[in-house]
């Protein structure tokens, strides 16, 4: 969840000169290394050690904290601006709707007087019984996307820089502006490939990335890398017009993320896709 970069929904807005692919394909991306260079001899070298782990016992109580930010348009640039007056909800990954019996913790972020990097929360401690709790953050505001997060795997100690970004309605609408059409009804997704030390995986060229629902991988959706942005958001890739899976209705549905990096399988989970949300997430080799 941390390694998610909340710098990155201000550049999607203004993302003119990103190219696009399938989820569901090999992500590429030639290295710049001299012509005589060998085959591997700059690739990096990424930690693998978690694979195969077990998930041990939680602490007694852990905390979530973030900042609640929005991605805002002003004089026809991206921007990120304190999300005053929004809402983040802690929520039992089993509860779609979050119903108010539901809700691990609930803060409301203050009317003004915010800085420019976020309006801040930290939940009160949340009690685990001594297991992992599998949970989601709920990001919302009046006017704004939705956003959902849910880390790589259940939590069993504190989480720091919870990436609370929501998009208003105008960065949608510039979208269209670069390039992209974000369709009613569908979610965008951030997804953030790291290593076991939560190092961003660089290395694009051997890396597949899948989201899939009811076993398929999901069609009709636009990839950006962000790294063709800058350089400091490698690893973290924009998926617009993911089809919404889950809702009141359907409580079951869920979209699964995982994928691969070189013969290293990444560890798959579940999150849930609602319509015109956001759903967050990290994509980790193990725990």
């Amino acid at each position: 969840m941390r390694a998610i970069r909340t710098c990155l929904l201000a550049l999607v807005a203004a993302c003119g000169g990103g190219d696009s692919k399938d989820v569901d394909a090999m992500v590429m991306i030639i290295p710049d290394a001299p012509p005589d260079a060998p085959p591997d001899a700059f690739e990096p070298t990424f930690d693998f050690s978690c694979v195969g782990n077990t998930q041990g016992a939680a602490a007694a109580n852990v905390t979530l904290s973030g900042a609640a930010l929005e991605v805002v348009v002003v004089n026809l640039q991206p921007d990120i601006a304190p999300a005053h007056n929004a809402t983040v909800d802690i929520c039992p990954a089993t509860s779609i709707a979050c119903p108010m019996q539901d809700k691990l913790d609930t803060l409301t972020t203050p009317m003004t007087g915010c800085p420019a990097t976020g309006c801040a929360f930290t939940t009160d401690p949340l009690a685990t019984g001594g297991s992992p709790l599998d949970l989601y953050a709920k990001v919302s505001k009046t006017g704004d996307r939705t956003t959902y997060i849910y880390p790589s795997a259940p939590v069993v100690a504190n989480v720091m820089n919870v990436p609370g970004v929501m998009f208003t309605p105008g960065v949608i609408a510039a979208l269209g502006v670069v390039g992209i059409t974000q369709a009613d009804g569908k979610s965008i997704m951030l997804v953030a490939v790291t290593d076991c030390a939560n190092m961003p995986i660089t290395d694009t060229a051997n890396l597949n990335i899948t989201i899939k629902q009811g076993g398929t991988a999901v069609a009709g959706t636009t990839v950006l890398d962000a790294s063709m942005l800058d350089p400091m958001l490698a690893g973290t890739f924009a998926i617009f017009n993911v089809p919404a899976g889950a809702d009141v209705q359907n409580p079951s549905a869920v979209t699964e993320v995982g994928g691969t990096y070189k013969t290293n399988t990444l560890r798959a989970h579940d999150v849930r896709v609602f319509r015109d949300a956001t759903t967050a997430t990290q994509l980790r080799p193990g725990f």
